[in-house]
């Protein structure tokens, strides 16, 4: 079922056509999806919309992650804050396993 054609939203006729968002987007590629999305009902559209800022935020944050230098580890920073038993390394008895009878 064909929809009339409805008016996009904004942030998305703004993303689709700005050529910093997209690169390489050709213009042939940005009039097909502007195409597919007149094409769905409004709520449909709103949830590209969505979609996209969803991707956009995930791409950023990913980004601004990897710019972010290693931090480096302190060695003995924790001396004498952790401790283990003696029988570490022991077997653990049957009860453990099979539950307690």
């Amino acid at each position: 079922m064909l929809h009339a054609p409805c008016p996009i939203p904004d942030k998305i006729v703004i993303l689709i056509y700005e050529e910093k968002e997209w690169g390489n987007m050709t213009s042939q590629t940005a009039n097909i999806l502007v195409n597919k999305l007149q094409k769905l009902p409004p709520e449909q559209q709103q949830q590209v919309a969505d979609f996209i800022e969803f991707l956009e935020q995930k791409y950023i944050q990913h980004q601004s992650n990897q710019e972010q230098p290693a931090q480096q580890r302190v060695l003995g920073l924790n001396q004498g804050e952790i401790w283990m038993s003696e029988d570490f390394n022991e077997p653990l008895p049957d009860e453990f396993w099979m539950g307690e009878e």
